[in-house]
Order: C-alpha cells, then sequence, then structure tokens
C-alpha cells in the first residue's frame, strides 16, 4: 500500500518560480463594462470630453474579471469542448468498467495526492510513452497507447500523479490559453509537416 500524502498545500511544493509566475497570472484583472452607457455616450458626443476626461467616466463604471474568470470564459470553454470531442472519439475511455486495473491507478495516484475530483481518463492511438492532461472545468488525461505497453506500474503511477500536479497547480487554464494560438494551425499541411521535422528529431 502506497502512503497517502494527507492535506497537501501543493503551492508550498511548487517550483518557486513556477509559483510565482501562476499567482502573477492569477493577480491579473481584465476590466469589463457593467454597462453599455458609456460607449453609447461616446457614440453620439465623441468631441464633448477630452480623452483623460472618457478615461475617468469609463474607470467609474468598470468592473473586473480576474484573469482566470476571463480565461474560464473565453479560451478554456472552447478549448474543453473541442478537447472533449477530440479526446473521446479517437479512443478508449478508461472507466472501472471498461479498463479497471488502468482506471484503479488512477484512483489510487488521486487518493495519494488527496485529489477527490477524479478526471476522466481515456486513451490515444500513438506509440509513444507520454500522457497528457487538458481542462479546469471538465479535466481529462490522455494516455498515449505507448504508455499501456511500456511504463512499468511505478513509472504510470510517476506520470499520472505529473498530469495530476498540472491541475493541482492551477497549470490548465494557461495551457489551454498557449494551445489556442497553436490550435488553429493544426490541420494545415505546412504545420504538419513542419511538425512531423520536428518530432521525429
Amino acid at each position: 500500500m502506497r502512503k497517502r500524502l494527507h492535506n497537501i498545500d501543493f503551492a508550498s511544493v511548487m517550483h518557486p518560480d513556477d509559483k510565482k509566475k501562476v499567482e502573477w497570472l492569477n493577480s491579473l484583472k481584465v476590466p469589463y463594462l457593467s454597462k453599455w452607457d458609456f460607449i453609447r455616450e461616446i457614440a453620439k458626443h465623441p468631441l464633448d470630453h477630452d480623452l483623460k476626461t472618457w478615461y475617468e467616466i469609463f474607470k467609474a463604471d468598470v468592473e473586473y474579471y480576474t484573469f482566470k474568470d476571463f480565461l474560464a470564459a473565453t479560451t478554456s470553454k472552447y478549448q474543453e469542448a473541442y478537447n472533449e470531442v477530440e479526446n473521446q472519439g479517437e479512443g478508449i475511455n478508461i472507466t472501472a468498467e471498461s479498463l479497471p486495473q488502468m482506471y484503479a491507478q488512477l484512483t489510487e495516484a488521486c487518493a495519494i495526492l488527496g485529489i477527490e475530483d477524479i478526471p476522466a481518463y481515456s486513451t490515444d492511438w500513438y506509440y509513444g510513452p507520454y500522457h497528457f492532461s487538458n481542462g479546469e472545468k471538465h479535466r481529462r488525461i490522455v494516455m498515449m497507447s505507448g504508455s499501456a505497453d511500456l511504463f512499468t506500474e511505478g513509472e504510470m503511477m510517476f506520470t499520472l500523479g505529473h498530469e495530476l500536479g498540472h491541475f493541482a497547480a492551477g497549470h490548465k487554464p494557461y495551457h489551454m490559453l498557449i494551445m489556442s494560438f497553436y490550435l488553429p494551425f493544426m490541420s494545415d499541411p505546412t504545420f504538419k509537416a513542419w511538425a512531423s521535422l520536428v518530432t521525429s528529431v
């Protein structure tokens, strides 16, 4: 029986640079207007005030999203929807019924780390020894088919713990933001040719 880690403060075990960056990103705020009156006024009377006065009026009627909430309503929302369609369609959903031994490894890894919200787990058909994770509201870990053949039990548990750590450390909203920058090019033939050269090195 592996040791359970109780009441983990994940922030305390993050690398200092990682912790600093995530805290900085979480502290960012994105302004939005609670009313559209301000925009209407500018459109009706664009020359009535100078820029500084308009800015003061703007500030008085502004509310803020946290950056994390902003991502949840924009890039994360659509990235999760895309990922769920792609990942459920390309492999096998790993459950207690379909692949009980592999699902038991996931639930044990969650128990060790004190993670109660067990993410979805599925396979993808690529003979490489790795996993990846995606989602924040709808979390999922995807295992490459090569991992099933090539990993020892200890290596599998380590890899699951690594992916669960991304969720626990709050990385995924920012991972999905970065993915949204290059995802539109994934179906482009030139991008695929370039990516095949990079991955073959």
